[in-house]
C-alpha cells in the first residue's frame, strides 16, 4: 500500500502480516521546510476481509529550522467489501478508517485527527489496474495544521511489464490515504520490483502542480510479508 497514493481495497489473508518502510523527501516550499521522513506501516490480517494497521511517519527531520522528532502514530483499519465483478464492470471496493493519535513529538503533534476513505480497484486491458480512493480527512492530519475537514482524492494506473516489474503513474489531491506528506496536489510515477514472493522494493517521484507548496515528494521503500 505504501508504493503509491491510493490504497488497495484488498486486505491481507487472515493471520498474515506485512511490514513496509519508505524513506521519503518532500521539497522546500515557501511556507514548508524540506522534510525527511521514514513512513512505516505494519499490517495484520485479522480476518480475510478485515485488516488492522499501524502507521507513522516515524523519524521526521525538518530543515529551516533544523529539528527532528517522531511523527504521531496512526491507528488504522481496512475492510474489504467485495471483489471486482467483471461481468457487471464493477470495481472491487473497500473502506479504510484512520485515527491520528497524539503519540509523537510536540512540534509534529496536531491532536487527534480522523480520516475515512473509500477504496476502489478495477482490472483493465494489457495487465493494467486502475486504483482510486476518495475520502474525508481533518485539515490537521499529516504535517500541516488546519481547523476543518477536506476531501482527499488519489488515483493510479499500474501496468505489469514483466512477472517481477510493474510501472505506475499516479496523482493525489490533498495528500495520500496514509498521511505521508503535507497537503498538496501531486502528479508522478514510479515502479515496483518483486524480489521474491514476499519482498518488494518500490519508488516514485512526484511533482507538485501548486505554486508555493513543496515542489516534489519522492520515496524509495521496501515491503516484507511474513
Amino acid at each position: 500500500d505504501s508504493a503509491n497514493f491510493p490504497n488497495s481495497p484488498y486486505t491481507l489473508p487472515k493471520g498474515m502480516a506485512y511490514f513496509e518502510t519508505t524513506p521519503s523527501v518532500a521539497g522546500k516550499g515557501s511556507s514548508n521546510p524540506r522534510t525527511y521522513s521514514t513512513p512505516t506501516l505494519i499490517r495484520y490480517g485479522l480476518t480475510d476481509d478485515v485488516e488492522l494497521r499501524l502507521f507513522t511517519n516515524s523519524l521526521t527531520v525538518e530543515s529551516s529550522p533544523n529539528r527532528a522528532g517522531f511523527s504521531p502514530v496512526v491507528f488504522d483499519m481496512k475492510v474489504h467489501f467485495w471483489d471486482e465483478n467483471k461481468d457487471l464492470f464493477l470495481p472491487a471496493v473497500g473502506m479504510e478508517i484512520l485515527l491520528q493519535s497524539t503519540f509523537g513529538s510536540s512540534f509534529l503533534n496536531t491532536g487527534v485527527q480522523p480520516s475515512m476513505n473509500l477504496l476502489f480497484s478495477k482490472d483493465l486491458v494489457w495487465d493494467t489496474v486502475l486504483e482510486a480512493s476518495v475520502g474525508l480527512q481533518s485539515g490537521d492530519i499529516g504535517l500541516n495544521s488546519g481547523d476543518s475537514y477536506e476531501m482527499t482524492v488519489q488515483g493510479d494506473l499500474t501496468t505489469k511489464v514483466t512477472e517481477r516489474i510493474s510501472l505506475f503513474v499516479q496523482t493525489a489531491y490533498n495528500g495520500s490515504v496514509d498521511p505521508r506528506f503535507a497537503n498538496n496536489i501531486l502528479v508522478g510515477g514510479g515502479g515496483l520490483l518483486n524480489l521474491t514472493e514476499t519482498i518488494t522494493i518500490y519508488g516514485s517521484y512526484n511533482a507538485s502542480v501548486v505554486k508555493n507548496l513543496p515542489p516534489y515528494f519522492t520515496q524509495l521503500g521496501i515491503a516484507f510479508a511474513f
